[in-house]
């Protein structure tokens, strides 16, 4: 039976000066070879030094991906190292993704990715933004429309973040 789920909540570590600095990547690598994966998630105070081409390099290992969170806890100002490309690339890689987690950075959308945004068409219903940094431009919703059409959610971090920038691109969703 191949693996097809898998799931980490990490509780704080105590001190918090003995935190990891990049935790996410070695501890995915393994399950780069599960090719069944439909749900990965996972809960976290590490950082999460994910980039762009370690996303893309993850999205093209799992072809069944379906739910993929990352979700970071007690950080009040990570640092973000994934960008609108990496979200990109982890919607072109897997169309069947429906829920996903992540905290990325979207104060700008490239043109080539504006561009290849309009011929992707992801069945994402769920999306989690965390703290993720977002800057209320037409760009960036139109980015977001084109790119997920079904969306119905979008989940930011409770009391944090930019939640009155988050809020001016979902009333901008589909219009």
């Amino acid at each position: 039976m191949a693996l097809e789920i898998v799931f980490y909540s990490f509780p704080d570590p105590f001190p918090y000066d003995e935190i990891p600095s990049t935790c996410l990547r070695p501890m995915l690598e393994p399950y780069q070879t599960c090719h069944q994966l439909r749900v990965v998630a996972l809960e976290t105070p590490y950082l999460l030094s994910l980039t762009d081409n370690d996303l893309e390099d993850l999205a093209k290992a799992w072809p069944h991906l379906e739910v993929f969170h990352l979700i970071r806890s007690g950080i009040e100002d990570p640092l973000v190292l994934l960008t609108l490309r990496g979200v990109t690339s982890l919607l072109y890689h897997r169309p069947k993704l429906t829920h996903f987690s992540l905290l990325f950075d979207t104060n700008w959308v490239p043109d080539d990715i504006a561009r290849l945004s309009r011929e992707i068409l992801s069945a994402v219903k769920y999306m989690g933004v965390d703290r993720s940094p977002v800057t209320p431009s037409g760009g960036v919703a139109a980015y977001f429309s084109n790119i997920m059409p079904h969306l119905e959610i979008v989940s930011v971090h409770d009391g944090q973040g930019d939640w009155s920038e988050w809020q001016w691109i979902c009333s901008q969703h589909q219009q």
